[in-house]
Order: structure tokens, then C-alpha cells, then sequence
């Protein structure tokens, strides 16, 4: 071994003699040797010493012994290996045993014996090269999951930017998309006419995450460039279901609620693809008085033509509210696996006040799930008439 080669070597133990034997063994070896007289010392040169190749450590001695010693070290290395040999009489199996739990990676037993301490040498050697090459490939990982999240942001960010650019504020219709990932497969839509009529989707594509993230910058353009030039939601409906059987994978589909409102009838017309009830909550009776229930298939799994969307046409007065969201809601499950349910939705609808529904919901669903796994992304959107 050359001098630029040669690694030190901390050896400890209290008695004189057995240090020296030890030391010149391990010098034979080509090892540079420092020496501790008890556990403490040996502490405090570990600190000093960031170098170290191997420690060799008596049990028994004073001021601090070999186990309490080599469990301080072991926690001051970290993920850093550094290996600690014990070395013990022949009688002192309890100490071997305490040694190990305290964090040892191997033991020799006095007298030393030459041949053996050279195999143990060895031994070492090949763990300390499998615990720098897992040292390497955890650092790797690691830079490969930072480039992944970094990749992911920015496509995330580019996603929100295309979904969220061209959306118009409502007056008291209000949002909120909670994905289970980084991306959502949820999305909601809406935009506002001169008049103060107004179209909303509400979508959930099949699954989470990118794979379900993926149809929605489609559906966003098609849905806001229809919308500018004027086109009914028909229209709509019939060029979103066109484009995504074509678009999608044949395991992939978009359930959907549209609402259409119309300021001059006070109108509101709902077509429900696939999404849970829509709820209706009176003002007069503060109930839930009606309910839509899909009346269609998602978008993306058959063929139709204009005339088969077929809307439901509600009269709304004033105080109404409605509250659309998707099964990422009331599927949500709480630590014990208890899911949420529409009869608490519903609940927590009619006690609270019409134009305070989001926040009140979201709490709820907040408090509900606490420290459980959110398991699908939840979207709501609220309308106070």
C-alpha cells in the first residue's frame, strides 16, 4: 500500500500492551495507526479525524466502554460507513452481543490472530465497496428523482397555464380541484357572456395524475374556442366527445356535467355524463330538493350526434344553490377507510348557509379525511343564484 494509498486506522482499547500488538499488526498491513486509551477519546478522534478507514474497539474500559462508544460514532456517521470491529476475551459473549445491537460490524477475539485479523481486513473491505456503490447509486436516484420533479413542475406548470389562461370570473360560481398527485386528471371550465349568461363544465377523466392530466389541454382549447365564436353547448359536447373518442386510449373516458345558464330566462340547463348527483339546494327550504343524476354516458366511448345530448332545464330563483363535485368527494376515506358519502354531503349542504357551500364542504371533506390518503382527486364547484 503507498503512502498515498495508506488509510488509518483507530485502535482502542485502555491497556498499552494490546494497543501496541495491534498497532504493529496493522502497520504490517500497511495501515497509518492512531490510538484512543478509552471510549470518549475514541469519540473525539472520530470527530477529528474524517479519514478514517476502520475502528478497532475494546469493550471494557473506563470513562465510556467500547458499545457506548461505537453507538456514538455509529449515530455521528449517519449514512456514512464507517466499520467498528470489537475486540473481546473469549468470555465475553454478553459484550459481543451488546456490541452488535449497539451498532458493531464484526468482533475478534484476544489473543489476535494474524491470519484471521488479514480475512477480517478483507471481509470489510468488500462491505465498505458494497456500501459506497449503494451510497453512489442512492445519489444517483436522488438526482434522477430531482430531475423528474423538476420536469414534472414545469409541465405542470405549462398545464395550468393552458387550462387556467382563458377562464372567466363568475359572480358567485366558485371552484376547487384538490389532485391526489401532482397532476389532475380533474378540470374545470367556465365562460362568461356579455349578457351574464354563462356556461361550466365540471370533467373527471378516467384516473389520476399525467395520464389522466394529458386530456385536459384538449378539451380546454376545444371548450374555449367554441365557446368565443358562440356555439351552443351542444355543439360543444358533440366536438369534446368527437375529439376525445379519437384522442383517448380505449380505457380512457371523461365524465362530465355541463351547465348552461341563461340570464334572461333564468334558465338553467344540465347535462350530466357519468358525474355523481348534482345537488340543488332551495332557498326557501334551505333542502336539497332536487337531484340530477347522470343521464348519459362519459365523453370518449361512443359515437353521437348533436341531438342525442339531451338537457335537463331547471328554473332557478334567487337564493338557490348547486353543487357539483366528483367522486373523488364523497369516495374520499378517513384513516379507518370509512368513505365520506353523499348522505353527509348532503348534510353539510343544508346546514350551512347557500353562499358560504365551498369553503363549508371543503372543511368537511378537510376534517373528514384528516391524516387518511387522498385516493382521487376532488373537484367542486359551488353556483349561489
Amino acid at each position: 500500500m503507498s503512502e498515498e494509498e495508506q488509510k488509518t486506522v483507530l485502535v482502542v482499547d485502555d491497556v498499552k500492551p494490546n494497543r501496541k500488538l495491534l498497532n504493529a499488526l496493522l502497520v504490517r498491513q500497511g495501515f497509518n495507526v492512531i490510538e484512543a486509551e478509552n471510549g470518549q477519546q475514541a469519540v473525539e478522534m472520530y470527530q477529528q479525524h474524517d479519514d478514517l478507514y476502520m475502528i478497532f474497539m475494546d469493550i471494557m474500559m473506563p470513562i465510556m466502554d467500547g458499545n457506548e462508544a461505537t453507538k456514538k460514532i455509529k449515530e455521528l456517521a449517519g449514512r456514512h460507513f464507517i466499520p467498528i470491529i470489537m475486540v473481546t476475551a473469549l468470555d465475553e459473549h454478553q459484550g459481543m452481543a451488546q456490541g452488535v445491537e449497539a451498532g458493531a460490524d464484526d468482533y475478534l477475539t484476544k489473543p489476535i490472530d494474524a491470519v484471521l485479523l488479514s480475512s477480517k481486513l478483507k471481509a470489510m473491505q468488500r462491505i465498505r465497496d458494497l456500501h459506497d456503490l449503494q451510497g453512489k447509486q442512492y445519489l444517483q436516484l436522488q438526482e434522477i428523482q430531482q430531475r423528474i420533479e423538476d420536469e414534472q413542475r414545469l409541465a405542470e406548470s405549462i398545464l395550468n397555464a393552458a387550462i387556467g389562461q382563458r377562464r372567466d370570473s363568475i359572480p358567485n360560481l366558485s371552484s376547487t380541484v384538490e389532485p391526489a398527485e401532482l397532476f389532475s386528471g380533474d378540470l374545470v371550465l367556465q365562460t362568461l357572456r356579455e349578457d351574464g349568461s354563462w356556461t361550466a363544465m365540471v370533467n373527471d377523466f378516467t384516473g389520476h395524475g399525467l395520464p389522466a392530466a394529458v386530456g385536459t389541454v384538449p378539451v380546454t382549447d376545444t371548450f374555449y374556442t367554441m365557446s368565443k365564436k358562440g356555439l351552443d353547448a351542444k355543439s360543444i359536447l358533440s366536438e369534446l366527445n368527437y375529439k376525445l373518442k379519437n384522442f383517448l386510449p380505449v380505457n380512457m373516458f371523461m365524465c362530465c356535467a355541463l351547465l348552461d345558464y341563461s340570464a334572461k330566462t333564468g334558465q338553467l340547463s344540465i347535462w350530466n355524463g357519468g358525474m355523481p348527483k348534482i345537488l340543488l339546494k332551495d332557498a326557501g327550504s334551505g333542502k336539497i330538493t332536487r337531484t340530477i343524476d347522470s343521464m348519459d354516458v362519459p365523453l370518449g366511448i361512443i359515437d353521437k350526434a348533436e341531438g342525442d345530448f339531451k338537457f335537463e332545464l331547471l328554473d332557478i330563483h334567487p337564493g338557490d344553490a348547486l353543487v357539483v363535485y366528483s367522486d373523488g368527494l364523497t369516495e374520499a376515506e378517513n384513516e379507518s377507510g370509512e368513505q365520506l358519502g353523499l348522505d353527509r354531503l348532503i348534510s353539510v349542504v343544508e346546514s350551512n348557509p347557500a353562499e358560504q357551500l365551498e369553503q363549508s364542504i371543503i372543511s368537511d371533506w378537510e376534517s373528514f379525511q384528516a391524516e387518511g390518503k387522498q385516493l382521487d382527486d376532488v373537484t367542486l364547484l359551488t353556483v349561489y343564484f
